[in-house]
């Protein structure tokens, strides 16, 4: 930077103003900067090559926010989808209890034929043992990824949390 006179300074800062004002109302509002031909050797220039910095930050920094606001969408999709699957797995398992209670009240009316009836329903039981195993093998599963989805919103919000303070 060179010496200038308060006269020249003050000479640019009026050809200058509008740009900067103009500049900064583009900064605002998420617009490009205007191009300038030339940046003057004193502090306008410095302010004015700070603006396209500001601008060069600020578009990497939207870049970001898309992506992350993307990854967000993305996790919440899958979020949505599993705690669907879930759902489906508890009525599932509803179902698997309600006709397993129903069998259980079959067994206790019944009085004759208990031999036949008791082998019917250690078969079911089994069966319907072997579906609930599955399903809570299913339900832990689900609900660990269900868990690793939180982890990552929670870090993903985080994430929007910092970059929306800078």
């Amino acid at each position: 930077m060179t010496t200038t006179s308060p006269f020249d300074w003050l000479k640019d800062l009026c050809t200058h103003f509008d740009w900067l004002h103009a500049s900064s109302q583009a900064l605002a509002e998420g617009r490009p900067l205007s191009p300038t031909a030339a940046f003057p050797d004193h502090a306008i220039g410095e302010i004015m090559r700070a603006y396209f910095r500001i601008q060069d930050t600020l578009a990497s920094q939207r870049t970001e926010l898309g992506a992350l606001r993307q990854n967000v969408e993305t996790r919440d999709a899958e979020l949505q989808a599993l705690r669907a699957e879930a759902s489906t797995a508890r009525q599932e398992l509803d179902e698997i209890r309600s006709a397993f209670d129903h069998t259980r009240r079959t067994l206790e009316d019944r009085q004759r034929g208990w031999e036949e009836a008791e082998a019917k329903w250690h078969h079911e039981r089994r069966l319907a043992e072997e579906r609930v195993s599955g399903l809570e093998q299913h339900l832990r599963d689900v609900t660990g990824r269900l868990a690793d989805h939180a982890r990552t919103l929670n870090a993903v919000a985080a994430d929007l949390a910092g970059a929306s303070t800078n």
